[in-house]
């Protein structure tokens, strides 16, 4: 817990963690995400880190906490069903694998909703798993797993494989007539009951706000993506191969991925070579896997969910060699474990300080993508304006820890992927700003900050355009230029 925090206070603030923040702060504001601005996934996110933050404060170390929290949550559960099926060394291996792997060290110690999505599954698998009898378990279960689909509605895929345990245990038990227990359809109707009561804020969402809420949660990713086709399926293709280990990529460090995804394939190839039950984990990974790889671009964050569930197949697998060869086991176990934390160092300064290949970390916000840096941002917002002053900031998560509003629009910094292919009454709709108006809306309305980096500037605001409405530069912060309207006389 105490490496994974010092960890997450270090790494590089990543640019979603922004607007996934602020929706949380306009929550606590009294506005709602798809009716009072744009918010491109499921609901139940910012909501969550809202009650988070009632309770321990509104602030990026709060926000990170909670991603080190779920991530301890997370190891504790992978190593109690690592246990019921192998060897304590064994369990033990393969919490050294998850808490030392890119996908788990990158990706769930942030406030983006990876490393929660993946507590809340993976509770359900083993739940599941565990007590595949209990009606309490399935209500409980159906709970988790229909926040799961409120945070990120893709998840929804694997919902089928988490059937299996209470299909496949209570056939198997069926003809005991002396054992406890309730029948399929009582435990089915009990998850669905459980699933249904976790989704109902988000379905009375979705029919308060049709257009918008399908809008957010498929609409826009249709058209997010400026890649055409042949663009998109070679930018999979890199991926793809990287996670296999055939080629390097700039987002994957070493083998790790490619290890847990071969101990995952193998258990598999055992379990049809054997004509034996394949473990729920391994529909469930495998369901996860194949929907991170239609998101268009496609990234290898998207298959950190995966993890957890296919080191519950490697530890099946390598339990099953060990049982027929202790020395090939133990060989086999070494080295996965050699070769996974051989890349640590790099995993470490790459997200910590070079940020070579970490998606929307870039050397010329290096100095700006740090924790520190965003602070004395914010800082100096709050010193400039007082609270409730509408300003404008190209990141949204600078206005977090601030007083600050947001200027209309623009409390999501994904808008210019979607902006021009939209009517001016669907951005209306969808609280999408246009691209060439929305400059001369700021400049014209004569809002007292306007705070950018260096690397959008010219993208939005060009000098003479700023000196011309009595804006003047007054601070820059690691390359995020701070303009101020300069009162005249």
């Amino acid at each position: 817990f105490i490496p994974a925090y010092f960890f997450s206070m270090s790494r590089f603030v990543a640019a979603d963690e922004g607007f996934y923040l602020l929706a949380a702060k306009l929550i606590q504001d009294g506005l709602v995400p798809y009716r009072d601005f744009l918010y491109p996934q499921s609901p139940y996110f910012p909501y969550i880190l809202n009650r988070f933050f009632s309770l321990f404060g509104t602030s990026w170390e709060a926000a990170r906490i909670f991603g080190v929290i779920s991530f301890a949550c997370l190891t504790l559960l992978l190593f109690i069903r690592a246990r019921s099926i192998a060897s304590r060394m064994t369990a033990y291996g393969i919490v050294v694998l998850f808490i030392t792997s890119e996908a788990a060290l990158g990706w769930f110690l942030v406030a983006k909703p990876y490393g929660f999505v993946a507590l809340l599954l993976f509770a359900t698998y083993l739940l599941l798993v565990g007590h595949p009898r209990s009606r309490a378990a399935a209500l409980v279960s159906g709970l988790l797993l229909g926040t799961a689909i409120g945070v990120r509605s893709y998840v929804v895929v694997a919902y089928p494989f988490f059937l299996l345990p209470l299909l496949l245990t209570t056939q198997s038990r069926a003809e005991n007539e002396s054992e406890s227990g309730f029948s399929k359809t009582t435990l089915l109707l009990a998850l669905l009951a459980g699933t249904t009561l976790a989704l109902l804020p988000m379905g009375a969402i979705s029919l308060l706000y049709p257009e918008e809420f399908w809008f957010n949660n498929l609409g826009f990713h249709l058209l997010r993506s400026a890649l055409s086709q042949e663009q998109a399926f070679e930018q999979r293709v890199e991926v793809f191969q990287a996670i296999f280990g055939i080629s390097s990529h700039p987002q994957v460090s070493g083998y790790q991925y490619p290890i847990i995804l071969g101990g995952a394939l193998l258990s598999l190839i055992l379990c049809l070579l054997k004509r034996a039950s394949f473990d729920a984990a391994l529909p469930i990974g495998g369901a996860l896997f194949a929907i991170s790889i239609l998101p268009s671009p496609t990234w290898f964050q998207y298959f950190s969910i995966t993890v957890p569930f296919f080191l519950v197949c490697t530890a099946q697998t390598l339990t099953y060699v060990s049982k027929r060869r202790v020395v090939l086991g133990t060989v086999i176990s070494l080295a996965c474990l050699l070769v996974s934390l051989w890349p640590l160092p790099e995993i470490v300064e790459r997200y910590t300080e070079t940020g070579k290949g970490v998606p929307t970390v870039y050397t010329e916000t290096l100095a700006s993508s740090k924790i520190e840096s965003v602070h004395e941002v914010s800082t100096f917002i709050n010193d400039a304006v007082t609270p409730g002053t509408v300003i404008f900031s190209r990141w949204p998560g600078f206005l977090f820890e601030t007083h600050a509003e947001p200027f209309p629009t623009t409390e999501n910094q994904f808008w210019p992927r979607v902006a021009d292919l939209l009517s001016r009454e669907e951005r209306e709709l969808y609280h999408i700003p246009s691209k060439t108006a929305l400059p001369k809306e700021i400049l014209e309305q004569q809002v007292p900050l306007i705070v950018i980096r260096d690397r959008y500037k010219t993208r939005v605001f060009r000098d003479e355009s700023l000196k011309k409405h009595g804006y003047a530069l007054v601070r820059d912060i690691d390359g995020v230029k701070i303009y101020s309207r300069i009162n005249s006389e």
